[in-house]
């Protein structure tokens, strides 16, 4: 089961006592309304400078996560975040896979459009 849709993709990886990926999903428009925002000026084309910022929003809000969750005993850390965004992309696990992971996902209804945000992670323990 995954989803199949044209999007942007920003990932940040962690490690630590609990490992895997935090990631914001959204379509393109959506990405280009949400870069004019933090740059407060309309950009027009999905470019390097909408990239640097959906990454940039990422690392952001989850090193601010983070931080919440450190202060709850969670330990790990962030890695660098990255972007995927395609056409048609396939998001999901492997047929056949096995995995011992947890995943949250929820939507957000913003001014700009529907940004989904999530996690997916596993104890390093089941790992």
């Amino acid at each position: 089961v995954g989803f199949s849709f044209d999007v942007v993709i920003a990932c940040v990886p962690f490690a630590g006592e609990t490992e895997g990926h935090f990631f914001l999903f959204m379509d393109y428009s959506t990405a280009l309304a949400v870069a004019s925002a933090m740059y407060k000026e309309r950009l027009w084309e999905f470019d390097d400078l909408v990239k640097a910022a959906i990454a940039e929003l990422a690392n952001l809000i989850f090193a601010n996560g983070v931080t919440k969750m450190h202060e709850g005993g969670y330990k790990f850390d962030l890695s660098t975040p990255f972007l995927i965004a395609g056409t048609n992309v396939n998001v999901g696990p492997l047929s056949g896979s096995v995995c011992n992971e947890e995943t949250f996902i929820t939507e957000l209804d913003t001014e700009a459009g529907s940004v989904w945000v999530g996690m997916r992670g596993r104890s390093r323990s089941l790992a």
